[in-house]
């Protein structure tokens, strides 16, 4: 069915994927500050949003990455870290929102770039939902 931008920002942006009965929501640009894992207002605004619409999930898979202008392995190795808190903090945001749910997180790092002159939209998650 393919995708669509499901939510511009003005400094990210929120698109859903839609492929063999999953639903995917990818956030980014506005979720985390450089080095951080907390939410930041913004990202608590917009899950909030998508967790109204994606009520009765059973299965919600959340992969995290980050940043991936580096070349030290040192710092690789902190962004699969950073990767998997930032995970960790959309899931336990979720968790207070959606109960009966089987959720499981996935930190990246810094593979799979969707940007590589505005590092910002690579701080993102996806979140696969399944019904």
């Amino acid at each position: 069915m393919g995708s669509r931008g499901y939510r511009n920002l003005t400094t990210g942006q929120v698109v859903k994927t839609i492929k063999k009965g999953k639903i995917s929501f990818t956030l980014s640009g506005f979720l985390f500050d450089y080095r951080k894992a907390d939410l930041k207002a913004e990202a608590v605004k917009s899950l909030s949003m998508l967790a109204s619409k994606i009520k009765g999930a059973k299965v919600i898979k959340v992969y995290g990455y980050t940043e991936t202008d580096t070349k030290s392995a040192e710092i690789k190795a902190a962004n699969l870290i950073l990767a998997k808190d930032r995970t960790v903090s959309v899931v336990n945001f979720l968790k207070g929102k959606l109960k009966g749910v089987k959720y499981l997180t996935y930190g990246k790092g810094g593979v799979n770039p969707v940007s590589i002159t505005n590092q910002a939209l690579n701080r993102r998650v996806v979140i696969e939902v399944s019904f």
